[in-house]
């Protein structure tokens, strides 16, 4: 057994929003799972300037929509620091982080939201698995490819420069 190239090195919640929806009815079912359709997600990433394997992605995953389809309305924000290892080929490091980073992050946000809103009046709400290479492989090149554009964190800070947001709403997912 071995590690993952791709180390998470601190993770946290930068904001989190949520609510009972009202005028929902409730379905008896055990746990409530979420359209993917009806999720926002953003992810931000962000590559040190200095060492190219370090990287801060942020995640936003929100269900606010007004019909009461669901009992809950949510934003969760959540940042988290990535690290690859150097024997990892250089050319292979952006589509790993790109890909795995966020996927954590995702998984992350389903635990969060199960863990508060198993202690509501309603089930839980359970997030469906997302697959994020599909999701990047939908966004503009200039999005995802090279170095031109990248957003970069300096040495001497924990914020990055204004990023430039990549905001997908999900299709739904094919039978």
């Amino acid at each position: 057994m071995s590690l993952s190239p791709m180390q998470l090195k601190a993770y946290f919640i930068s904001e989190m929003h949520f609510a009972l929806q009202e005028g929902y009815t409730p379905s008896g079912a055990y746990n409530i799972p979420v359209d993917i359709s009806d999720l926002t997600i953003e992810v931000e990433s962000f590559q040190h300037e200095d060492n190219p394997r370090d990287w801060h992605f942020r995640l936003k995953v929100a269900l606010d929509i007004k019909e009461p389809k669901y009992p809950y309305r949510f934003i969760v924000i959540m940042d988290g620091f990535f690290e690859v290892v150097k024997d990892y080929p250089m050319d292979q490091v952006e589509l790993l982080v790109k890909v795995n980073a966020p996927a954590l992050l995702y998984s992350s946000i389903r635990e969060l939201l199960v863990t508060i809103t198993s202690r509501s009046i309603y089930a839980p709400i359970f997030l469906p698995t997302f697959n994020f290479f599909e999701y990047l492989k939908t966004l503009p090149a200039e999005e995802t490819q090279g170095s031109s554009g990248k957003e970069t964190l300096s040495e001497s800070t924990v914020e990055p420069k204004k990023p430039s947001r990549t905001t997908k709403k999900p299709s739904k997912a094919k039978k």
